[in-house]
């Protein structure tokens, strides 16, 4: 449908979430179209999470920040990135995730190689790192 969406979460209600929703503002999103969770991101059982997730269909495009806002659990992410990718048709943006010239996602935290994702997944294409 060519919608565009919008992914943030804090991991604690006391947390603001200022920086993410700065960050997604020059992606010009309808607020109504930018989904906030305000809990941890130990699973994917998450209300605005799964809302989102009931909305995004194949050629929308869903922005977050960064991985980590996705959730902590490496394994779950892969099989979130390949849910919204490869099931819905979806492309995904992440803001703050960079590729090095030694072919290392760099992120804070986070140096998976090229060689460690499935080749499938990265020639996908619906992944973009800003």
């Amino acid at each position: 449908m060519n919608n565009i969406y919008g992914y943030i979460r804090v991991s604690t209600i006391s947390q603001r979430e200022d920086r993410q929703w700065a960050a997604l503002e020059e992606f010009d999103i309808p607020r109504e179209n930018v989904f906030v969770d305000k809990q941890s991101g130990k699973d994917f059982d998450r209300p605005a999470y799964n809302e989102l997730m009931a909305r995004l269909s194949e050629s929308d495009t869903l922005v977050v920040k960064s991985l980590d806002r996705l959730g902590r659990s490496y394994d779950e992410m892969i099989q979130q990135l390949d849910i919204i990718t490869r099931e819905k048709g979806a492309a995904i943006v992440v803001i703050d995730m960079v590729q090095s010239g030694d072919g290392v996602l760099r992120h804070s935290g986070l140096s998976q190689s090229h060689d460690e994702f499935d080749p499938d997944f990265l020639a996908h294409g619906n992944v973009s790192f800003q």
